[in-house]
């Protein structure tokens, strides 16, 4: 009824299963951490300002309130969007993380010979005008 599968399958790119979903929900966890305090700021800010509008007819109370559910409504939206953006990105990153590293590696190299050709041409020009 039931079939036993190994524990050590592989997903077509060669990431362990357990891998994937760790670096996706670190991904994820970081996205919507910077997404909540992001939105936060934004939502208290944008939120007080709007509560300075009605404050002439609240007393005042209209400006923390407004505050307040600013920094509730953007914590809770950045949290969403950060957390799925962020996912998104981690699942991305590992499963073309040898593209990456080669990208990486080809860049470095050619970063490297550029500043040795820039070197080896200043030095020629200071020998040359001695």
């Amino acid at each position: 009824l039931f079939r036993s599968q190994p524990r050590t399958t592989m997903v077509k790119s060669g990431v362990a299963p357990c891998a994937l979903l760790a670096g996706t929900a670190a991904a994820a966890g970081v996205g919507a951490l910077a997404g909540c305090i992001g939105g936060g700021i934004v939502g208290c800010f944008s939120g007080t300002l709007l509560g300075v509008l009605p404050a002439v007819f609240t007393l005042g109370f209209s400006i923390p309130i407004g505050g307040g559910l600013g920094l509730f409504l953007g914590a809770a939206v950045g949290a969403f969007i950060g957390g799925l953006v962020g996912g998104i990105a981690g699942y991305g990153t590992i499963m073309h993380r040898d593209w990456i590293v080669a990208r990486g590696t080809a860049t470095a190299t050619k970063l490297w010979s550029l500043i040795d050709y820039v070197a080896r041409l200043g030095f020629y020009y200071v020998d040359r005008s001695e």
